[in-house]
């Protein structure tokens, strides 16, 4: 048999979910589900130019600064206990992480994982999107509403790159990775991107991600700067069962068969109204 370090990441992940399925259930044991509090950075330079991020380096402005602060502030005061901290390893993250941590003493260290980075746009990055050009300085705007219109599809012709592909594979891997970090009756904190978090809310609950949420109620799943949301996971459960926003408002909680019937009624109503 194939030592544990000669399997892949995937067959790993679902091992330990079935270990911890199998033992909880000889155990006769209930535990409380585990948690997962996800966060977006806080506003940066280029946010507040308008410019699109993906791989590049930006930081926080003092305005990001201050959003972090009270977001770390709230955490203390509510008195959420956090048993692992997961952060995207871009700057702007990092920052975000460091000013919660400044008012929340007490946070573990957290763990850098690669695959919690943004959406790469590989030839937009840097520019307005009001003014997007191409590789030969073109106005682009065009490519833009394809992207828009049809996310799964789309491809940047001068390096191949899919944003969408792509973002979809390290959601997936990051998702199986941390439903087994977080134990029942644990919490983890995960600090990520906007677009980045759109899409591991929707592969959290298996919803279709094919759209990028676009032909749903497309602010749904938005993510303001500091903006934290909330995914409860029974125990050895593969999806999260529901999910709530936790910050700077408070919303009900959303199971995952709701949202699975949201979104159809959202759909219907727009092809009725098309």
């Amino acid at each position: 048999a194939p030592s544990i370090f000669s399997m892949p990441q995937r067959t790993l992940v679902r091992a330990a979910r079935a270990v911890l399925s199998a033992a909880l259930v000889s155990a006769g044991e209930t535990k409380a589900p585990g948690r997962v509090l996800l966060v977006r950075h806080g506003e940066t330079n280029f946010n507040a130019d308008g410019r699109l991020q993906g791989r590049l380096e930006s930081e926080l402005t003092s305005k990001g600064h201050l959003q972090a602060m009270a977001l770390g502030k709230w955490l203390s005061n509510v008195g959420d206990s956090v048993d692992r901290v997961f952060v995207s390893p871009r700057l702007r993250t990092r920052q975000t992480l460091a000013d919660i941590a400044s008012q929340c003493p007490g946070l573990p260290s957290a763990v850098a994982r690669p695959g919690l980075r943004e959406i790469e746009l590989t030839m937009w990055e840097g520019q307005k999107r009001a003014d997007l050009r191409d590789s030969s300085g073109q106005l682009d705007m065009q490519r833009w509403s394809q992207w828009k219109q049809s996310p799964s599809a789309f491809v940047f012709v001068e390096d191949g790159h899919s944003p969408l592909g792509d973002l979809k594979c390290r959601a997936e891997e990051e998702w199986e990775a941390l439903a087994v970090a977080t134990a029942p009756s644990t919490t983890s904190l995960v600090i990520a991107h906007g677009a980045y978090n759109r899409v591991f809310v929707l592969t959290a609950l298996g919803l279709p991600v094919d759209d990028f949420g676009f032909k749903d109620d497309a602010k749904h799943f938005d993510f303001e700067n500091c903006a934290m949301v909330e995914l409860s996971i029974e125990p050895g459960a593969a999806l999260a069962s529901a999910w709530r926003r936790r910050y700077p408002t408070l919303s009900a909680w959303m199971s995952r068969e709701e949202e699975i019937e949201r979104r159809q009624d959202a759909i219907e109503r727009d092809t009725e109204l098309a």
